[in-house]
């Protein structure tokens, strides 16, 4: 089976079930492509929205934030 590059709703489909396969970089550029040629589809564009939401917290996770290290207890002057 081909794959019609100019059937938006075949790519859209195809991004959702690329994204349920974990291959969330794939999906992303199929639903641009699905939203370049046809950009007013409510349709496709909710997918798009509903997957850029969920890739935005994956990303988010993946990236751990940065905790400030505390700097060290200052050591005490000897005793004589």
């Amino acid at each position: 089976m081909e794959l019609d590059p100019e059937n938006a709703e075949a790519l859209n489909d195809l991004g959702v079930a690329l994204e349920q396969q974990g291959e969330f970089a794939k999906a992303r550029v199929m639903f641009d492509r699905a939203l370049k040629l046809k950009p007013g589809n409510l349709y496709i564009q909710q997918n798009y929205d509903l997957f850029r939401e969920a890739d935005d917290k994956r990303n988010r996770k993946k990236k751990p934030t940065a905790t400030p290290t505390p700097a060290p207890a200052p050591t005490p002057p000897p005793t004589p």
